[in-house]
C-alpha cells in the first residue's frame, strides 16, 4: 500500500493505493482512503468536471483527478463524490466517506466485511479478505454513460451457487421457476449446500441410545409421522412407527387420517 497525497487548492488527504492490481473493475474497501477514486468513466451515473485537484503518485507524479460524481454499486450502495482517475488501475472505496451516510455501519471480521443499514440491519455490501486487501464483492455497476442497460449483464457470468445464496437458499425447485423465466440461470450443477441443512433442519437429530430394556415389550416406542407430500396408492399420507426397545423390532402403520392412531394402538397391544 502506497500513500498518496490528494491536494485541492491548499488541502490535503491520504488515500491509499494498491500496487500490482490492473484490474479495473476491482474495488478495494479502505479505511484509509479519504475519497472513493474511480478508474472506468462507465460506472458513474453523472460527472462533474473538477479543476485544480490531483492525485501525488507514489513517484512524486502528479495525476489530475478528471471529474467528481456518482458511482451507483448496487440499488442500495451508493458512492457519493467519487473521484474519476483514469490513469488508476484499480477503485478504491473509501470508508470514511460510506459511514458519512448515517444508516450505514461496517462490520469487520478476519474474512470479511459487512455493511448493513443499521435503521432495518439489512446487509448491503460484502468485502472479503484477498491477500490482505478486502475486496467488494460488487453485483451491478452503473454504466448509463454508455448507454448500457443494467438488464445487458448477463447471469451466464453468476454461477446457480450465487443464485442459490441471492435468493436466500431456496429450493431446486423454486431455482428451477426462475430458471423457466431466464434460460440462462441452469440447475443442473444446484449447489450441495452446508448452509440449507443446518438452517432448514426442523429438530437436532436424537441422541444415540446405549441402554436396552431387560425384556421385549417392557418399553416401546411410537411416533407419528406425516403428512407425506405424495400420497401411496392407497391414499395413505401419515404412518405410525412402533419400535421395541429390547428388540428393535419395528412395525409400520400407514394411516389416511392422524384420527387413525387410537384404534391402531388398541389393536396393536
Amino acid at each position: 500500500m502506497f500513500p498518496i497525497s490528494v491536494k485541492d487548492s491548499g488541502s490535503t488527504g491520504l488515500v491509499f493505493n494498491c500496487a500490482g492490481s490492473s484490474a479495473s473493475n476491482s474495488w478495494i474497501l479502505d479505511s484509509g482512503a479519504t475519497d472513493h477514486i474511480v478508474s472506468d468513466v462507465r460506472f458513474f451515473e453523472d460527472l462533474t468536471p473538477v479543476d485544480k485537484k490531483f492525485v501525488k503518485l507514489p513517484d512524486n507524479t502528479l495525476v489530475k483527478v478528471v471529474s467528481i460524481g456518482t458511482v451507483r454499486l448496487s440499488s442500495t450502495l451508493v458512492l457519493r463524490n467519487a473521484f474519476f482517475i483514469p490513469n488508476f488501475s484499480i477503485n478504491l472505496v473509501s470508508v470514511s466517506q460510506l459511514v458519512k451516510d448515517v444508516t450505514l455501519c461496517l462490520i469487520f471480521s478476519s474474512s470479511f466485511c459487512f455493511i448493513q443499514d443499521i435503521v432495518t440491519w439489512e446487509m448491503i455490501g460484502l468485502a472479503r479478505l484477498i491477500n490482505g486487501l478486502y475486496v467488494l464483492e460488487v453485483s451491478f455497476s452503473s454504466v448509463n454513460t454508455c448507454n448500457v442497460a443494467a438488464s445487458s449483464i448477463s447471469s451466464s457470468v453468476v454461477s446457480v451457487s450465487t443464485w442459490h445464496a441471492r435468493l436466500d437458499h431456496p429450493s431446486k425447485q423454486r431455482i428451477k421457476c426462475f430458471s423457466d423465466i431466464n434460460k440462462e440461470i441452469s440447475v443442473e450443477n444446484f449447489p450441495d449446500c452446508e448452509v440449507c441443512h443446518l438452517a432448514k433442519q426442523k429438530r437436532l437429530s436424537f441422541p444415540l441410545s446405549i441402554t436396552k430394556s431387560d425384556c421385549v415389550f417392557d418399553l416401546v416406542h411410537m411416533d407419528i409421522w406425516g403428512p407425506f407430500p405424495v400420497k401411496s396408492i392407497y391414499g395413505h399420507s401419515y404412518f405410525l412407527t412402533v419400535v421395541d426397545d429390547k428388540s428393535r423390532f419395528f412395525w409400520v402403520f400407514p394411516m389416511t387420517l392422524k384420527s387413525e392412531t387410537r384404534d391402531l394402538v388398541i389393536q396393536f397391544f
